[in-house]
């Protein structure tokens, strides 16, 4: 009697979809075919709105690259980010705006908050910036975390200041999110779960590309 024939695992493999590569070259290509960001045809805030928030962004820039830099050289794990944290918080605080460290069931999580004219009229809008902070084990800062920190931070400093100056510019509430452990983990889903989205009508972040502007990206791994 004969032995069996033994399997060979993975003998009919399948070729991985190229689609989403292709998806994109096709974004990028856009993107680079024109001089405008692909969000810039919206009907929103009048162009000499967004000129007073650059100004005010653009005066906290030194600062903004000091913080980028230092989270850099001293990157923090997962749920360890309580340096990192720390130091968005001396800067908010510096900023005269009041900020929580270790809300929403994380130690390292953060929220400010500002109101502008009407925030307490029925149907204002709520909007959060979120900033990430933490790092990859054994890497460091190898997805840019120390810059997506500083973005989020900036243009919530630039709303803050704007509010300050003129109330009526920012018609609502814009809420600061430092959102721990996004390597790896669920930071966002804890905070979730104690609250931190309750309440909002948006949620904004921003993330480094090189070269283009993107608006809108489809991730692996989004849900």
């Amino acid at each position: 009697m004969s032995e069996p024939s033994p399997v060979r695992l993975g003998s009919t493999s399948t070729e991985p979809s190229t689609a989403y590569m292709h998806q994109l070259d096709e974004e990028r290509e856009a993107a680079l075919r024109t001089q405008r960001h692909p969000g810039s045809d919206h009907t929103g805030a009048p162009e000499a709105l967004r000129s007073r928030l650059e100004e005010e962004v653009d005066k906290a820039g030194p600062e903004l690259v000091d913080l980028m830099l230092d989270l850099a050289e001293h990157p923090e794990v997962a749920f360890e980010e309580h340096r990192s944290a720390a130091a968005i918080v001396r800067i908010l605080e510096g900023h005269g705006i009041e900020a929580q460290l270790g809300v929403h069931g994380l130690d390292t999580a953060i929220r400010a908050e500002i109101r502008g004219e009407g925030a307490e009229r029925e149907g204002a809008p709520t909007v959060a910036v979120l900033s990430e902070y933490d790092a990859l084990p054994g890497i460091g800062h190898g997805c840019g975390h120390n810059i997506i920190a500083v973005m989020g931070l900036g243009a919530f400093l630039g709303l803050a200041e704007l509010a300050k100056k003129d109330p009526a510019a920012v018609p609502g509430t814009v809420v600061y999110l430092g959102t721990p452990a996004e390597e790896g983990h669920t930071g966002k889903e804890y905070m979730a779960r104690e609250g931190a989205f309750d309440g909002l009508d948006a949620a904004v972040m921003a993330h480094g590309y090189p070269g283009y502007d993107l608006a809108d990206q489809v991730w692996l791994g989004r849900r």
